[in-house]
């Protein structure tokens, strides 16, 4: 497995966002976090995206980015957590 940077990192989760088609565009990276995993001595991604979503669907968009996910690690082999976060205007209404 090669070893990624933070802004490749980044490009593929975009990129796998817009593979997704129109809800994948509703959302926005904001970053990537390399983390060690002590135990299971792995090494893994937690990205930050922000979403953009009617609360009555963060159900459905969590599958999309668990999909994401799995896709990410069987064809990219990166290893990440796609963490959601809600603008603050969102959360704020």
């Amino acid at each position: 497995m090669k070893r990624l940077d933070n802004d490749q990192v980044v490009f593929l989760v975009q990129k796998r966002l817009r593979d997704a088609g129109r809800k994948g565009r509703m959302a926005r990276v904001h970053g990537a976090e390399l983390k060690r995993d002590p135990v299971h001595n792995v090494n893994w991604w937690m990205v930050r995206v922000e979403i953009n979503v009617a609360l009555s669907q963060l159900a459905k968009y969590y599958e999309l980015l668990s999909e994401i996910e799995e896709r990410l690690e069987s064809e990219d082999g990166l290893n990440a957590l796609i963490v959601p976060t809600i603008p603050e205007e969102q959360a704020a209404a």
